[in-house]
């Protein structure tokens, strides 16, 4: 998976964030080891920078390693005929802070069955846990550490890094 994002239509800044976040969780669903913290794309003339899936969850790691833990406390998913919400609540351990992460995904893809029936999307409640936790350890995340890690994995010249966030 390349961190630099060639959209393949015009879409929003938060549905390429998105749909690289995805693609991150699905990766890691199917076992494979993400190492792409960053990702970056080119929109409406400007670069934009952003803190992947796997960025999140390794900053979160390093802030735990630094005595600020953060711990998902309670998890309430629902559920309509089309998509699934997940409302995660994360607390900080040190502080005692909760901050809460959302995401509501579709339960089907766009693709049709041979019949002209909506395919379910196996892994949707998967990823709408995935993408509410991801939210919810973003919410305790300060834009400080963000962009100490970002300059790190910029001056390294490569498209991997293992960003030494300062918390």
């Amino acid at each position: 998976m390349s961190t630099e994002i060639e959209p393949s239509r015009k879409k929003e800044e938060w549905e390429i964030i998105e749909d690289y976040d995805e693609k991150q969780i699905v990766e890691e669903l199917k076992g494979h080891i993400l190492q792409e913290y960053f990702y970056s794309f080119d929109q409406g003339g400007r670069k934009v920078v952003g803190l992947s899936y796997a960025g999140v969850k390794h900053i979160a790691r390093v802030m735990a390693t630094n005595g600020m833990p953060l711990s998902v406390v309670e998890t309430k998913i629902t559920e309509t005929p089309d998509t699934y919400r997940a409302e995660i609540t994360v607390r900080n351990q040190a502080t005692k802070e909760n901050r809460l992460g959302v995401a509501e995904e579709d339960r089907f893809t766009s693709w049709k069955d041979k019949s002209g029936n909506p395919v379910r999307d196996k892994f949707a409640l998967s990823k709408v846990v995935s993408k509410a936790t991801r939210n919810g350890l973003r919410a305790h995340i300060d834009e400080e550490s963000v962009k100490a890690g970002y300059k790190e994995w910029e001056a390294s010249q490569t498209k991997t890094i293992v960003p030494k966030a300062t918390l």
